[in-house]
């Protein structure tokens, strides 16, 4: 009774040796007896006692899978840590050079309608200052005191007369600072009209 109710408790469950009657018509001292389960039969057609379509296989990959996306995922953050300074420094020289170009844009514009009014009126050297400090707007100031004008002496019509407006720009990012004296750059927008009249 016992081995009989042990033999129901195996059935069904996945276990190396089972419980199994012996046949009608054979005579045995033993009712029953240990045998090996039959083999079945694998979607691959494996003989292997554990192939890679049964329950277990798949556990286990499950297991190393996640292992592999953990050391992944650890390597990505690792990488990504190395990597953002020099994306920073990327970013801040890509700032500066747009910084830059605004800049010279700017004091050309400023060098421009200085010496417009320099054709007009030659000798209001204050006038063409505060103009060409007036065209600067926005990031770029133009200091009007730091506006030079030159002319020839006498002055004639048709005498060239040069502005030239100077701008100090400093740099955002460390390593083109480190290459300027003081981190800084000089800009400067040059401009050249003829004198029209002259009082």
């Amino acid at each position: 009774m016992e081995a009989r109710n042990s033999w129901r408790a195996t059935r069904g469950r996945r276990s190396a040796f089972t419980w199994q009657p012996t046949r009608k018509g054979q005579r045995s001292g033993r009712s029953q007896r240990w045998t090996s389960p039959p083999e079945r039969p694998c979607r691959c057609r494996s003989t292997l006692p554990i192939c890679k379509f049964s329950r277990f296989s798949r556990k286990g990959k499950e297991g190393k899978m996640r292992t592999v996306q953990r050391s992944q995922k650890g390597q990505s953050i690792v990488e990504f840590a190395l990597l953002l300074p020099v994306l920073l420094i990327i970013l801040l020289g890509l700032l500066d050079l747009g910084r830059v170009w605004y800049a010279m844009v700017t004091v050309n514009d400023c060098a421009g309608e200085g010496a417009l009014y320099a054709a007009i009126r030659p000798n209001d050297i204050d006038g063409i200052r505060a103009r060409a400090a007036s065209a600067s707007s926005g990031l770029v100031q133009v200091n009007p005191e730091a506006v030079r004008v030159e002319m020839p002496s006498p002055l004639t019509p048709g005498a060239p007369v040069t502005v030239t407006v100077p701008y100090t720009m400093t740099f955002v990012n460390p390593l083109f600072g480190a290459m300027m004296p003081d981190g800084q750059i000089v800009l400067r927008g040059v401009a050249v009209e003829a004198v029209i009249s002259t009082p």
